[in-house]
């Protein structure tokens, strides 16, 4: 009984491809189609195909589609062969042709981007493992290629074309999944080819590309992740904004025959936005499940331009029961929470009891970068009691090093030393840069710390150590001298010298300091 296909397509050739052959038949037939060898290659107009498969021969294929019983070779393998499989691949490959390269882009441009695209897409494919050097030789090869054909100015929109043409490759070829990261190297690193180039990029250039762009969120409107969202965040806090209203008339051009999606309203919000309607840029996307990388570019141009009131509406509006922490906005979230709170204290405010799970001294001069000093000092304050509480994690102790720095306390820094530095070989930056504050702010308090220093290193008893100790041993010979005591250190010397009498090796090193 003959096999009806009501619906002729990709997948049901692919059904075909498992079902009626042997899979080693059809893996050879996938290569001689990636090879070339199919040529002659005709559809009549009753799905029927007719080709010529280059072999040990050259053998003539027929492949009924509508019948598949009725298909043959002229090869003498008597089951179905590779040679016919390799004329359904080259089928599924036109059908795919015909629906990955954007109509508007003009045929001279696919013929020369489609020999190297595809060869690239078979070597993304293909190899089992490929190392992240081996993606960028890929996509320097590919960058090559564009560069030979193209101008720079229109190398960004060629881009687009490529990412465009080989996400509808790998979709339709169902390979985007299992190779996902692969995928996603090579489109970020053509991206930032395309963001770099923005810069050197006439209103003309940046309008095409931006056409481009639009069209590919159009054709992946239905598409849960793709190549485009992670292109447009980086995208759109570059637009000049003379360019704003031209680009939400292009946008609107885009969409003409259908309604703005998600993709396309997130765009169109951040025009809104940027042309100064916050609520009603913040309307488009009601309706809509929004996630926190979608609005990472609405939020970069609020806190640029302190459009903080703003801001906490769109928080408010987008996630409303949010009850752990963000994962992208979460720095955003904080600044708004310090700039528009009435009352900075620990107490009353959950920015910094979510900053003290992760103390970061960058991140607190980011916070309060417009606070004025006394402010500031009274935050650190009543911050550094709880960092003192947690010094056994790093990121706490470096917090609480470099915050006794800035506010020049030398007497709780000494203690800190004291108490906490036990291990003074080869001490961390932050460390030293206390050690230099307290010198400049009283050194009187480094004589006991350095004392220390020296007995904790001679007590490991190990060259490396030795002469850690001497080193200190000399900040110290200097500080004697700064306050004309000189003989108070070389009694400390002899001192050493008797005490550790059998640690010949520190006494060599101790020679250094006679000399």
């Amino acid at each position: 009984m003959a096999e009806t296909t009501p619906s002729l397509s990709i997948e049901y050739v692919q059904h075909l491809l498992n079902k009626k052959f042997q899979s080693y038949i059809a893996e050879r037939g996938k290569r001689y189609h990636e090879e070339g060898k199919v040529i002659n290659f005709s559809v009549q107009s009753n799905n029927r195909i007719e080709a010529q498969v280059d072999g040990t021969h050259l053998y003539h294929v027929t492949v009924v589609l509508d019948d598949f019983g009725l298909s043959n070779c002229t090869c003498p393998y008597e089951d179905y062969c590779k040679h016919m499989a390799a004329a359904l691949y080259e089928w599924q490959h036109r059908q795919v042709l015909a629906n990955i390269w954007d109509k508007n882009i003009p045929q001279p441009v696919i013929d020369t981007l489609h020999p190297v695209l595809f060869s690239t897409y078979r070597q993304l494919i293909s190899r089992a493992y490929l190392t992240v050097a081996q993606v960028e030789e890929l996509m320097e090869a590919m960058k090559t290629a564009v560069k030979q054909h193209f101008s720079d100015a229109e190398a960004a929109v060629i881009y687009i074309y490529i990412i465009q043409a080989m996400y509808g490759m790998a979709t339709s070829y169902q390979t985007y999944e299992r190779q996902e990261r692969r995928f996603s190297s090579f489109f970020q690193g053509l991206q930032e080819v395309i963001i770099q180039a923005l810069p050197a990029l006439s209103d003309g250039d940046l309008l095409r590309l931006a056409k481009a762009m639009f069209r590919s969120f159009l054709s992946n409107e239905n598409t849960e992740y793709g190549p485009w969202e992670s292109l447009m965040r980086e995208f759109l806090p570059l637009v000049p904004s003379r360019l704003y209203q031209r680009l939400s008339d292009l946008l609107d051009a885009t969409y003409e025959k259908q309604p703005l999606g998600k993709k396309g309203r997130l765009v169109k919000s951040y025009f809104l936005l940027a042309e100064g309607h916050g609520l009603l840029a913040l309307q488009q996307l009601e309706g809509h499940t929004i996630r926190e990388p979608d609005v990472l570019p609405h939020m970069t141009w609020m806190k640029t331009n302190h459009a903080w009131t703003t801001m906490k509406a769109w928080f408010h509006m987008l996630f409303p029961r949010k009850e752990s922490a963000f994962l992208y906005l979460q720095p955003f979230y904080d600044e708004m929470e310090v700039e528009t709170a009435s009352d900075e204290s620990l107490q009353s405010s959950n920015v910094w009891a979510r900053w003290l799970q992760q103390p970061s001294y960058q991140r607190l001069l980011s916070l309060t970068k417009n606070w004025s000093k006394e402010k500031r000092s009274a935050l650190i304050q009543e911050l550094l009691p709880a960092l003192k509480n947690q010094l056994e994690q790093m990121p706490s102790r470096i917090a609480y090093i470099k915050l006794l720095t800035l506010e020049k306390r030398a007497e709780e820094g000494a203690n800190y030393l004291l108490q906490y530095e036990t291990e003074p070989f080869r001490l961390r930056p932050e460390v030293n840069e206390l050690l230099q504050m307290i010198q400049r702010e009283n050194r009187e308090l480094l004589f006991p710390v350095y004392h220390q220093f020296v007995l904790r290193l001679i007590e490991k008893k190990s060259r490396p150590h030795y002469e850690e100790a001497v080193h200190f041993l000399k900040i110290l010979h200097c500080l004697y001298k700064e306050t004309e005591d000189k003989e108070r250190f070389h009694q400390y010397i002899r001192r050493l010298k008797y005490t550790y009498k059998s640690y010949r090796a520190l006494l060599e090193e101790l020679r250094q300091l006679d000399s």
